[in-house]
């Protein structure tokens, strides 16, 4: 009996977390305060960025963070506003082979400024291409994503949760987990509707849409 036990007490199965990072209440509220500075900039790169561009850096974004609804969402939106099949697969890791160079160093900078510290040939290419103004507006765009992906991820740590494992990490509790997907439901729901119903448009080849958009697998 006591060999049952402990195996149910050491069964793997049980001991796995969701490997990605989620969010607490106060790093929540923390980088939502880091954000607040950048919205001018946010709101200028609306305006300013292309929309393409905006999309393949918002994918990358959530790709690098592991949000799966925010993948979803912006593969959906980059391929709408003109990315081919093999640049989303780029930007999802594949080896780089066709994309425009300008565009990749923009997406390779605003990944890196979530970092903290950008690698110093990556910022020289950066500035040989873009003002300081862009890059701004790069940074803003990045940090946007960065927190709606968490966001993302959080939700999915409370499903986890719920479901009897183990939450995504230490530290936040089932209600904090609640309280941010509800923030972010009113957004990435319609988000998600609107993403499916491109794809969707594309694979059916309905009126109005630019191109075909593949369904992701």
């Amino acid at each position: 009996m006591s060999s049952k036990k402990g195996a149910a007490k050491h069964d793997p199965a049980r001991s796995k977390k969701l490997r990605k990072r989620s969010y607490n209440l106060p790093e929540f509220a923390r980088d939502l305060l880091e954000l607040a500075p950048h919205l001018p900039a946010g709101l200028a790169s609306i305006r300013g960025t292309s929309a393409l561009l905006r999309e393949e850096v918002f994918l990358a974004v959530a790709k690098k963070n592991g949000c799966r609804y925010c993948t979803y969402i912006h593969e959906g939106f980059a391929a709408y506003a003109g990315a081919s099949d093999e640049e989303i697969a780029t930007l999802e890791g594949a080896p780089l082979h066709h994309f425009d160079r300008k565009r990749w160093i923009a997406v390779q900078y605003a990944v890196a400024s979530l970092g903290g510290r950008i690698d110093p040939h990556l910022k020289s290419e950066a500035k040989k291409h873009y003002s300081k103004e862009d890059l701004a507006q790069l940074e803003a765009l990045a940090r946007a994503m960065n927190l709606s992906s968490l966001c993302g991820n959080t939700v999915d740590s409370l499903l986890w949760r719920l479901s009897g494992k183990p939450g995504a990490r230490r530290g936040a509790s089932a209600a904090e987990e609640l309280f941010i997907a509800l923030l972010a439901a009113p957004i990435g729901g319609p988000a998600l509707l609107a993403s499916a119903v491109l794809k969707a448009g594309g694979r059916l080849r309905l009126p109005g849409l630019r191109r075909e958009i593949r369904p992701a697998p």
